[in-house]
C-alpha cells in the first residue's frame, strides 16, 4: 500500500519542478496524462504484489514448508485491491490538493496499520477496525479472498481514479 505514495509523490514533484511545464502549456489532455500515471502506478502495484507473492515462497521453501507458488502469487495479489484504493485516494487529493497528496496517502496507511492494531486489541469495539484499508482484506494464504469484496474494492479503486483523472483535467498547474 506503499508504492501508491511514491506514485502520487513522484507526479506531484514532476508537475511542481517545472518538467510538465511545456508539455501542459501546450493543448494537452491533463486527465489524460494523470490516467496514464494512474496506469503506470497500477502496473507497478501489481508488479510488487507479484515479486512479494514469490519471495515469499521463496522463503518458504527455503525453510522446507511445502507450499504451492500460484498460492503465494494469489496471496501477493490479494493487497492489489486495497492498494489501489490508496493509489485512487492519492490521485483525488493529487487533484485537489497537489502538495498534501504523498503525504495524505502515507497517513492513510500508517492510520490503518494502528486502527488494524487498536480493533484487533478491542474485544467489544470491533467496529472500528471497519475504518482501516486493511479490513477488506483476506488474510492469505490462510483465508481465501471473497469475490464480492474484491469487486467491491476494485470498485471503488476505479471510481476514485475516475474522479481524480476528471478533477485533475479541469485544474492549473502546481508549482513548489
Amino acid at each position: 500500500a506503499l508504492v501508491p505514495a511514491g506514485q502520487i509523490g513522484a507526479a506531484f514533484e514532476e508537475e511542481a519542478s517545472g518538467r510538465l511545464t511545456h508539455v501542459l502549456a501546450q493543448p494537452a489532455d491533463r486527465g489524460r496524462l494523470l490516467g496514464g500515471r494512474l496506469i503506470l502506478g497500477v502496473i507497478g502495484i501489481m508488479l510488487a504484489a507479484c515479486i512479494a507473492g514469490g519471495t515469499a515462497w521463496l522463503g518458504a521453501l527455503s525453510q522446507g514448508v511445502d507450499l504451492h507458488f500460484a498460492t503465494m502469487i494469489a496471496a501477493g495479489l490479494n493487497t492489489v485491491p486495497t492498494a489501489l484504493v490508496a493509489l485512487g485516494l492519492g490521485a483525488v487529493i493529487l487533484s485537489i490538493a497537489p502538495r498534501r497528496a504523498a503525504a495524505a496517502v502515507y497517513g492513510v496507511v500508517v492510520g490503518s496499520v494502528v486502527i488494524d492494531l487498536l480493533g484487533s486489541t478491542m474485544a467489544n469495539e470491533r467496529w472500528i477496525e471497519r475504518a482501516s484499508l486493511f479490513h477488506y482484506m483476506a488474510l492469505a494464504p490462510a483465508q481465501p479472498a471473497e469475490a464480492r469484496t474484491v469487486v467491491l474494492t476494485l470498485g471503488v479503486a476505479g471510481a476514485l481514479c475516475l474522479i481524480a483523472v476528471v478533477l485533475f483535467g479541469q485544474r492549473g498547474l502546481a508549482t513548489a
